[in-house]
């Protein structure tokens, strides 16, 4: 990779031409954002390799921003840094919990800023390779499993991946802090059904939205066959779309209120 490209999300425009200054000689691109919803748009467009955000931000805070990316399955494998002051030991014990994969204080050093950027990155890669191969792996007989943390790789990777390598099997999530499970079967890379164990009125779509909504946890895949009738008409990219939409509504399309099993 000659360019890593990467998105800056900071109110402070000084603050962002220090980032794309010292970056530049790392033969970083540089994509700049004063806000939120300008970051989103943005990262939508160019799709970097690295997102580096602060915690406080105008519009769309760097929380909900980091939310809304996670949702996407092309940012799964996207590493975030969040920015946050020195001193703001809370916010930045909040950020990992949001997702971040590092938190950098500011004001920062910059020999710190250029090494967390490129291990963070090569992390990053190595991480979507390794998930790759594993799951490519899952399909080579029947009863072969592999696991991780979600926050590593999120469920919208983990159904496109699945989806595009056409596996058949079961995929166990488990919610944060152990409050629950949900299960998702699968049959050539298709959902063909999805319940939560504490919810049995939640089930098929509305179970993978509920799954969506939680912040972490962990996942398992065991390939086995799947005998059970088709149930969901739609594929993981309209599962997805529709999920980061009922997200977006929060409470109001009802999301918010399962987002606990």
């Amino acid at each position: 990779m000659d360019t890593w490209h990467v998105l800056a999300v900071d109110s402070d425009e000084w603050l962002l031409g220090i980032l794309s200054a010292m970056l530049a000689k790392q033969k970083c691109h540089v994509h700049t954002a004063g806000d939120g919803e300008e970051g989103l748009a943005i990262a939508q467009l160019q799709c970097p390799h690295l997102v580096i955000v602060d915690l406080a931000l105008p519009k769309m805070d760097g929380g909900t921003l980091v939310k809304q990316l996670r949702s996407l399955p092309e940012f799964g494998f996207v590493p975030v840094i969040f920015m946050a002051p020195s001193d703001a030991v809370a916010e930045r014990l909040g950020g990992y919990r949001l997702g971040a994969d590092e938190c950098l204080p500011k004001p920062f050093r910059t020999e710190e800023l250029r090494g967390r950027v490129e291990e963070t990155i090569r992390r990053g890669v190595t991480l979507e390779a390794r998930t790759k191969a594993r799951i490519h792996f899952s399909g080579a007989k029947s009863g072969h499993r592999f696991a991780g943390p979600l926050r590593e790789v999120g469920l919208p990777s983990l159904l496109t991946l699945m989806e595009a390598m056409g596996k058949t099997g079961v995929l166990l999530l488990e919610s944060p802090e152990g409050g629950g499970h949900g299960r998702l079967f699968l049959r050539d890379g298709r959902v063909v059904h999805a319940n939560v164990d504490r919810l049995p009125e939640v089930v098929n779509e509305q179970a993978v939205y509920h799954m969506l909504a939680w912040p972490g946890g962990s996942y398992e895949f065991t390939a086995v066959d799947v005998a059970l009738h088709e149930q969901m008409s739609l594929d993981a990219t309209s599962l997805l779309m529709e999920g980061a939409r009922l997200m977006d509504e929060g409470p109001k399309a009802g999301v918010g209120s399962l987002s606990r099993p």
